[in-house]
């Protein structure tokens, strides 16, 4: 839903086409302004319901893979959405920063890049 860029800055998922509630999203992005944060709004399709009782991660391009400069954009067999994706983050990281990984497969199972990326320590 969020990430931050810099200490200042956030990328946001953009939700004008979605059905999301429209009260939750200015309540969101008028948090995020009021706590001093510049907002980039980054494309966002979500799929709909839920498959086998998982709801897929589907069209959530946040949910990339930082490996220092490097952003691994998770992308989701939707061209035009796709290339818009590539396009806001190569803006903002820099065009030779910016990996298009094929996720669609992956996000069905209910994570994309960051969430299969997390490390886990023993307690």
């Amino acid at each position: 839903m969020v990430r931050f860029v810099n200490k200042n800055t956030v990328l946001v998922n953009d939700y004008s086409s979605t059905d999301t509630d429209k009260r939750f999203v200015i309540k969101l992005y008028r948090t995020l302004k009021e706590s001093g944060l510049s907002i980039i709004k980054v494309p966002y399709k979500p799929v709909e319901g839920r498959i086998n009782r998982i709801q897929p991660s589907t069209g959530i391009y946040v949910n990339f893979l930082q490996v220092g400069e490097k952003i691994f954009l998770p992308t989701f067999n939707d061209p035009p959405t796709d290339t818009r994706s590539i396009s806001v983050f190569k803006e903002i990281f820099g065009a030779d920063n910016v990996i298009p990984v094929p996720s669609f497969e992956l996000s069905l199972l209910g994570g994309v890049l960051n969430c299969i990326s997390w490390e886990m320590k023993d307690l």
